[in-house]
């Protein structure tokens, strides 16, 4: 399931979305809610089947197995003497664990549900949903946040939600649209930090959830972040952390602009291959024989040519035929179309973020950026 998405009991998904977006969620899964009715954030976390609470426990080591075998014991069928004496040698062996603590979920309808997500250091501080939600509750309470998606993946250890930012929508060229949301992402196990992003990917499952991510790696000025440490909740780190955001939403208009002056250069159908090609082959450039190509090599050239013409959005005037195209080609062609080592689509967030997918769209924007004077802001 490359959607890595959480099922409560009854096999339905922890997620929830917008109907409008229903073309969007290509996995179908999920709980769709009705456009207008601008539902709060505890009504999202019901739509979602995530109105849990995540909860912390002491850990006791068991250091001889009798704590276990006094949870075995039919206490009823043991005189009282007996009782006392499986109780104090269980007592007598069991050691608290100082260092770490159990981090579990409740649901307050599924008793006995307690979920165990992760063992943590005595330091792990987390935050509730709602509490990465309020957050946000300066801006939210001007009406220019409006929730969009939310789910909880990996088995209940990361949650994600998404906002739109009302009326900040930029228009790159006619007819092309950069949508603007705050995606939020959270885990439970030390995966990631509490995360703020300003992206244009609509997250509705792990891989898109990565392709956002993917946006603003190595562009500080477009994430905040806090690590689960004693303090994560101090009044001083939440007002810091509604700074960043703010700023990081307005970064997302240097990222619109950059493509917009793209849309502006024309390039060559010979310009574009050569482009494609000194992506694939490096700087060197391509064999002139094409029997001295790899198979791999020719497959990959082939298909940056077909997005780039018949690719998402391929057809639109500021695209067709302009630098921007070509770009748009590249990142269509690792998010999606690019095999990679790993084979599976679990594996492709992973390859976009941190393996090759993103250093061939660093290295398209910076041989484009060159090519056209174009720089893009970090």
């Amino acid at each position: 399931m490359s959607h890595m998405l959480d099922f409560n009991e009854d096999g339905l998904a922890r997620f929830a979305y917008l109907n409008q977006h229903e073309g969007r969620v290509w996995h179908k899964e999920g709980s769709p809610v009705e456009d207008g009715t601008k539902p709060n954030f505890e009504q999202w976390l019901i739509h979602a089947n995530m109105d849990f609470t995540i909860r912390e426990a002491p850990m006791i080591a068991d250091l001889n197995g009798k704590l276990a075998d006094l949870f075995s014991l039919d206490l009823d069928s043991l005189t009282p003497k007996q009782a006392k004496e499986a109780i104090a040698e269980a007592q007598a062996t069991a050691s608290l664990v100082e260092s770490h603590k159990l981090i579990y979920r409740d649901h307050p309808e599924r008793a006995g549900d307690f979920k165990h997500l992760s063992v943590m250091g005595k330091g792990y501080q987390f935050l509730q949903p709602g509490e990465a939600f309020n957050i946000l509750e300066d801006i939210v309470n001007d009406g220019l946040l409006e929730v969009q998606t939310i789910g909880s993946m990996h088995g209940g250890n990361r949650t994600f939600f998404a906002c739109k930012i009302l009326e900040a929508d930029v228009e790159v060229i006619p007819g092309d649209m950069l949508e603007k949301y705050l995606m939020c992402l959270d885990s439970y196990d030390g995966t990631t930090a509490l995360t703020y992003a300003s992206v244009g990917t609509l997250p509705v499952c792990n891989n898109t959830v990565n392709a956002a991510l993917n946006e603003v790696r190595g562009k500080a000025g477009r994430k905040a972040y806090a690590r689960h440490t004693t303090g994560i909740k101090r009044k001083e780190r939440i007002e810091a952390l509604r700074e960043q955001i703010g700023l990081a939403s307005a970064q997302l208009d240097g990222y619109a602009n950059w493509m917009r002056e793209l849309s502006k250069h024309k390039i060559s159908n010979d310009d574009r291959t050569a482009f494609f090609e000194k992506l694939v082959f490096g700087d060197e450039g391509a064999p002139t024989l094409l029997t001295d190509w790899t198979k791999q090599q020719q497959r990959a050239v082939g298909e940056l040519e077909y997005l780039s013409t018949s690719g998402n959005g391929a057809d639109l005037k500021g695209r067709k035929g302009t630098a921007n195209g070509a770009f748009q080609a590249v990142t269509e062609w690792t998010n999606h179309v690019k095999n990679h080592k790993g084979g599976v689509d679990e594996d492709r967030g992973s390859y976009v973020i941190y393996g090759q997918g993103h250093k061939l769209n660093q290295r398209a924007a910076s041989l484009l950026g060159d090519q056209y004077k174009v720089e893009l802001a970090a």
